[in-house]
């Protein structure tokens, strides 16, 4: 099964929409981006090397199993573990932020 894009076609896009965000929400992306880098450091080192290969390098669990020489089912746990500790991380500062 293909992915499905999620990207709108150039004539879809309204002609008033700015591609631009607004200062206020260019803020908000570098905040969260920052938060979400910091989180990854926080991460240990064997699931965020695994993290990173597969997310930024875009790389299949056989190729990050070579680089990191383990086997695909432990990488496949260690990218897992790294998007759970993540996930439960950044919903809590996200609970803390609303508070």
């Amino acid at each position: 099964m293909e992915r499905q894009r999620r990207l709108a076609a150039v004539s879809e896009v309204p002609e008033g929409a700015d591609p631009s965000p607004s200062p206020a929400r260019a803020a908000e992306d570098r905040q969260t981006l920052a938060v979400v880098m910091k989180a990854i450091q926080r991460l240990p080192d064997q699931q965020r090397e695994a993290l990173v290969l597969s997310v930024d390098e875009d790389l299949r669990y056989d190729q990050i199993g070579a680089i990191l020489a383990c086997s695909v089912a432990a990488v496949k746990v260690r990218i897992h573990r790294a998007r759970l500790q993540l996930k439960s991380e950044l919903e809590g500062q996200e609970r803390a932020w609303k508070t």
